[in-house]
Order: C-alpha cells, then sequence, then structure tokens
C-alpha cells in the first residue's frame, strides 16, 4: 500500500483488506425510530442566524487591507461543468432520485439544461428547496450500538447541488489563494492551511 494516499483511497484499501472496522453493522429496533433519530440530530445542530443584516453589515465595513478587488460568483461553462461531473465519485441517489450515473448517460442531452439551472441559481441567488433536503442514513461508529451517540448521521445530497456546490467551492478556492488567504496547496492533498489574519 502506498503511503500518503488520499483519504477515500486509503480506506477503500483497508476495507479491501479487512482491516477497517465494520460500518455495516445492525442497528436495534429500539434506534431504528426516524422520529426520535431526526429529534436527536437536530437537537445535535442547532444552527444561529448567519445572514442577519448586523453581520453582513460588520463583514463589510471590516475587510482586510489585502483585499484590492471584491469577489464575484462566476457562471459555469460547459468545459467546468463536465470536469466537476466526472470528478464525482458517489453514485449515491439523492432525494430527487438521480444519479451521477444517469447524468453521465445522458449527459449529451442534459448539458445546457443544467448549465440552465446552475447559472439560474447563481444569477438569481436561489437554492432549489428539493436540493435542501438530505436523506439521512444512520451508520453505527460501533458493532453494538446501544444509544443513539453510537450512530453516524450520514446526508446523501441532491446530485445536481452537488455539482453548483463543487464550482462554487472552486472559486472561493481560488480566490481564497489569491488574496493571500490560505496557502496555495494542493486541492486533492486535503489539507488546507489557514493563515491567522487580524481585521
Amino acid at each position: 500500500m502506498v503511503a500518503n494516499k488520499k483519504g477515500k483511497d486509503f480506506w477503500s484499501d483497508m476495507k479491501k483488506l479487512n482491516l477497517s472496522h465494520n460500518s455495516s453493522a445492525e442497528i436495534p429496533s429500539n434506534l431504528s425510530d426516524p422520529v426520535a433519530l431526526n429529534n436527536y440530530y437536530a437537537d445535535c445542530s442547532k444552527v444561529t442566524d448567519t445572514t442577519s443584516r448586523e453581520k453582513l453589515l460588520f463583514y463589510d465595513q471590516n475587510k482586510h487591507p489585502s483585499f484590492t478587488e471584491e469577489f464575484n460568483f462566476n457562471l459555469i461553462d460547459e468545459t467546468s461543468i463536465v470536469k466537476i461531473i466526472n470528478s464525482i465519485r458517489t453514485n449515491a441517489t439523492g432525494e430527487d432520485g438521480i444519479s451521477i450515473t444517469d447524468i453521465k448517460l445522458c449527459l449529451p442531452f442534459c448539458i445546457k439544461p443544467l448549465i440552465n439551472i446552475i447559472n439560474s441559481c447563481i444569477l438569481e441567488n436561489v437554492y432549489p428547496l428539493i436540493w435542501k433536503k438530505s436523506i439521512i442514513k444512520p451508520v453505527s461508529k460501533i458493532s453494538n450500538p446501544t444509544n443513539f451517540n453510537d450512530l453516524r448521521p450520514i446526508s446523501i445530497l441532491s446530485t445536481i447541488s452537488k455539482i453548483l456546490e463543487k464550482h462554487i467551492y472552486n472559486q472561493l478556492f481560488s480566490f481564497c489563494v489569491s488574496s493571500n488567504i490560505i496557502q496555495n496547496v494542493n486541492r486533492d492533498s486535503g489539507k488546507i492551511i489557514v493563515r491567522q489574519q487580524v481585521l
């Protein structure tokens, strides 16, 4: 096994060698109630308002002096969307029932509508409601789970939402690197070193 492998490749090799823990342990019936699971996970992450006018105004008035240009999202083009689609490895199907395999199979026919959907989201500042829904699959962290804390929630998102998120991420990453907010590191290394900067 090669050292310094990426996380997914490493764990894939570990599973092939049967050296990883069994994540498919059966979940007992007392932990399988979807309503109880939802309430437990919801209580674990109480989200506060992060888009209030006061917070946006604060960040707008306290920009770091190294920022010499405003950040704006660019629209996606055919080359970018094909590259992003080919980079998606999981074939999990989200709430919309569309997998990455489905998209790849009909890509010559659906690429223009996909581009229009992604660009409309950017231009109109809209994130479709169906993309905000995810299928939550509880996976056991141990061989014999006894309470909800022994379960790890896995969120299965809409495949098309991943295309938009990857496009947004690529632009934010490039902007942060060019603005000297983070070091210019290999995106595939999984490591981003944040520079400590005081406003």
